[in-house]
């Protein structure tokens, strides 16, 4: 995984202008702009898992879980949910892809988080499943709003099955997110 300065702070912007905006435009290099999905709503839905999750983790798409709404998230956006039920990865980079690199398209992922952030940096552990790359690790501020939120661009080196440690305040959540070839 990498963290891009510019790429970061544009990543930021994005992420929080998608999960505000009402009924605005979210831009897309390969594709016009399009409308933003209305936000989750706090009642409980059913979500439909999409082909596209690895190892402990389904890809879902429909409803978020009711303690998401104060980060005012879009539905019908593709995410994962943590094995521990207390992080959520909003996938706005969907399908995501490794090297990114190549594709020219960035890797977004909103983490939205169950327990309060105290101020604490999100720091993220991955590891592909097969063990064929090293460990990375990379860090975001806990600046952003609204909500418990941490905006990320999250690139891998190489396709596969990742194996993702999220810890934040005192809390751990983990994550397998898949990554197709570029």
């Amino acid at each position: 995984m990498r963290l891009r300065g510019i790429g970061w702070t544009v990543a930021v912007a994005f992420s929080v202008a998608a999960c505000t905006a009402g009924g605005g435009s979210q831009p897309s290099a390969s594709q016009p702009s399009a409308s933003l999905p209305a936000p989750a709503s706090a009642g409980p839905a059913s979500p439909a898992p999409v082909p596209a999750g690895c190892g402990q983790t389904p890809v879902r798409s429909g409803g978020l879980p009711g303690w998401t709404a104060p980060a005012g998230p879009p539905s019908g956006v593709p995410y994962v949910e943590s094995v521990e039920g207390n992080l959520v990865g909003v996938l706005f980079g969907a399908p995501l892809q490794a090297p990114a690199g190549q594709t020219g398209r960035a890797n977004k992922i909103l983490w939205i988080v169950r327990e309060p952030r105290g101020g604490q940096p999100l720091s993220l552990a991955a590891q592909r499943l097969d063990g064929r790359a090293p460990e990375l690790a990379f860090a975001a501020e806990a600046g952003s709003s609204p909500g418990e939120i941490y905006p990320s661009i999250v690139d891998v080196p190489v396709a596969g099955c990742w194996h993702v440690t999220a810890r934040w305040n005192g809390n751990t959540a983990t994550v397998d997110l898949l990554y197709a070839a570029a």
